[in-house]
């Protein structure tokens, strides 16, 4: 896990702090492709429940996850904070909504705490956590937030989508 902490979130690397409800997370800006407003999406009947539907970027049908389903937080109604965090995961562009993008900070190595203890709930996605300005942030490695089967799942609707 520390080696996974020293790649990922190295000396001074850059974050992109992102607000789901009430709670706030943070993601490696290498990630994130870029940060737009969300939308016209195309909603797929029998998707599963974590994919909000897809959108055409580009030519490219990309899948939409609704990231406030997708960690079990109870989703507000969209503001105009709202936005979708374009990214790679595994090599794949997907699209996240999530409540805000607040920030891009530089957080030091020596101020990510690691996760004390792993229990049913957890996942090894989160990575660590830091507090910046009294705020807990939640470090989220997006490269093993999929379970495979979720993955295969993303794969399959971007195939079988019209």
């Amino acid at each position: 896990m520390i080696g996974l902490i020293r790649w990922r979130f190295s000396l001074d690397k850059q974050i992109v702090i992102f607000d789901l409800g009430n709670r706030t997370f943070g993601v490696d800006v290498a990630s994130v492709v870029r940060v737009g407003q969300i939308p016209e999406i195309t909603k797929k009947p029998n998707s599963p429940s974590f994919i909000e539907g897809q959108m055409n970027c580009f030519g490219y049908k990309m899948p939409i996850l609704d990231l406030h389903r997708w960690f079990g937080v109870l989703a507000q109604e969209r503001t105009e904070d709202s936005c979708i965090l374009f990214a790679n995961l595994n090599g794949m562009r997907i699209g996240m909504i999530v409540s805000a993008v607040t920030d891009v900070l530089e957080i030091d190595e020596n101020k990510i705490k690691l996760p004390t203890s792993k229990t049913d709930n957890d996942s090894d996605y989160i990575v660590g956590f830091s507090e910046i300005n009294g705020q807990l942030i939640t470090l989220v490695d997006l490269d093993l937030m999929l379970t495979k089967e979720e993955k295969d799942q993303l794969e399959l609707f971007q195939i079988i989508s019209p």
